[in-house]
């Protein structure tokens, strides 16, 4: 619903045989039971992207090592025409990346 049927990233229509939930910081990174990291697992550090920019989310298909994405990669985590709700959005979630980095 937050980002109105579209890829967060392409802006394109989503098709439920090609759509995938993705973590915009990898959860796995986070303690199991901590309630510190509950934001990993929490709606606000997931967005729903196409196959496609999946792939490119993570290094064109490098799911365990590569490189993941930028939460500004994902223009449209909250539809065609949210740039305020993306842009705070984004500043929560690189206050996660930092509180993660510093610990």
């Amino acid at each position: 619903m937050r980002q109105w049927g579209l890829c967060a990233h392409c802006g394109e229509a989503l098709d439920d045989r090609w759509e995938h939930a993705h973590h915009v910081i990898p959860n796995q990174i986070g303690r199991p039971g901590d309630e510190a990291d509950d934001f990993l697992r929490g709606e606000a550090n997931c967005v729903i992207i196409c196959e496609e920019c999946h792939s490119a989310a993570h290094a064109h298909g490098a799911y365990r090592y590569g490189a993941v994405a930028p939460p500004s990669w994902y223009r449209y985590s909250h539809g065609a025409h949210a740039h305020g709700r993306h842009a705070a959005w984004c500043r929560e979630v690189e206050a996660e990346w930092e509180r993660i980095a510093r610990r």
